[in-house]
């Protein structure tokens, strides 16, 4: 999954709206009529949240991204690296912005 960030602004709706397409559609793919209000009660969000996240109205904000990696089934390795993308987009300071440079 790929993910892009605008800064101080956490993850843009662009990633966010990717990656959690992404998944939902794989939960589709196996179930088809999964529905959103399924997914985001297994995420622990409301399904307004995850609507407006899917509609660019919401961004993910580190403590947020913490709660839904938590209940992503995905492995641990995707679920670390999606917490690093939003821990880099939210940095506002410059030593943090040059330690994730790295």
């Amino acid at each position: 999954r790929e993910f892009i960030c605008t800064k101080n602004k956490g993850v843009s709706s662009t990633a966010a709206i990717g990656f959690f397409k992404l998944a939902f559609q794989q939960k589709q793919i196996k179930n088809p009529k999964y529905s959103l209000r399924a997914w985001a009660s297994r995420l622990g969000i409301s399904v307004s949240t995850l609507s407006r996240i899917l509609s660019g109205q919401r961004r993910v904000t580190y403590d947020l991204a913490v709660k839904i990696a938590q209940n992503l089934d995905t492995c641990s390795t995707e679920k670390f690296l999606f917490l690093l993308v939003v821990l880099k987009c939210n940095s506002t300071l410059d030593f943090e912005q040059s330690f994730y440079q790295k």
